[in-house]
């Protein structure tokens, strides 16, 4: 599936705080790269992504993100655009 530039900055979250709640249990907090709420304007977060609506946070455990990591997989220019590796 090919997703359109738009598409993909709908997408991009940042990893905003990751902790260890028990031996298997590590949940990491994303939030989307536009959100500029403050923290008590904002709840935990969704534990399912869904493409067809915002989620401001969404909260995962390690073992069910499907993801690329900027740097890693893809680099964003200064104009916007994407450079997948």
């Amino acid at each position: 599936m090919e997703l359109s530039p738009e598409n993909i900055k709908s997408r991009l979250y940042k990893l905003y705080k990751f902790n260890e709640l028990g031996e298997n249990t590590s949940y990491l907090y994303l939030q989307n790269h536009i959100e500029a709420r403050p923290d008590n304007e904002l709840y935990k977060g969704e534990k399912a992504f869904d493409p067809s609506k915002y989620q401001p946070r969404l909260e995962f455990t390690a073992d069910k993100m499907n993801c690329l990591f900027e740097n890693e997989d893809f680099r964003i220019n200064p104009d916007g655009t994407f450079i997948f590796k």
